[in-house]
C-alpha cells in the first residue's frame, strides 16, 4: 500500500468509513469514521471498531502482502474489558463530525518467544502469576 492509497466505504447509519496510509516508516493507517448524517447525532463504543487503539493487535486489520494478496501473519490478543464502558471508550459523532485513530504497526508489545518458553515451563496458571 503506498503512502497515498485510501478506501472509503459507507456504513449503516449514515456513517462512512475512510482508511488512508499516512506513513511508510513506520507503516501507520489512518481510520476515519464521519457521521453524514444531516441531522442525526451517534454516539459509538470504540470498542472493536476501526475507532479502537487496539484494532491492529485484535486483528481488525488484515495485512496482504503483494501480488497475490495472501494474508500476513500478524500476533492476535483478547481482551476482556469491564463493563460497563468508561466514558473515555465512547465517542459523539454530530452531523458531519469525524473522529480518527492511527494504527501504526511496530512490533508485538507481549514478547512472544519468552511467553512460549513461560508456557512450556510452567502451564497456564503459572502464566497468569508471572504476567499479572
Amino acid at each position: 500500500m503506498s503512502a497515498q492509497t485510501s478506501l472509503s466505504l459507507s456504513l449503516s447509519l449514515s456513517l462512512s468509513l475512510s482508511l488512508s496510509q499516512i506513513s511508510i516508516s513506520p507503516p501507520t493507517l489512518l481510520t476515519t469514521v464521519t457521521n453524514t448524517s444531516p441531522s442525526e447525532t451517534y454516539t459509538l463504543l470504540t470498542w472493536s471498531s476501526p475507532l479502537d487503539s487496539l484494532a491492529l493487535q485484535l486483528g481488525l486489520v488484515a495485512i496482504t502482502t503483494p501480488p497475490d494478496g495472501a494474508l500476513f501473519p500478524t500476533p492476535k490478543i483478547m481482551v476482556k474489558r469491564a463493563m460497563p464502558p468508561p466514558t473515555t471508550s465512547l465517542v459523539t459523532l454530530t452531523p458531519g463530525e469525524s473522529a480518527s485513530k492511527e494504527v501504526v504497526f511496530r512490533e508485538p508489545i507481549v514478547d512472544l518467544e519468552k511467553l512460549r518458553e513461560v508456557l512450556d515451563r510452567a502451564g497456564e496458571k503459572k502464566v497468569v502469576e508471572e504476567f499479572g
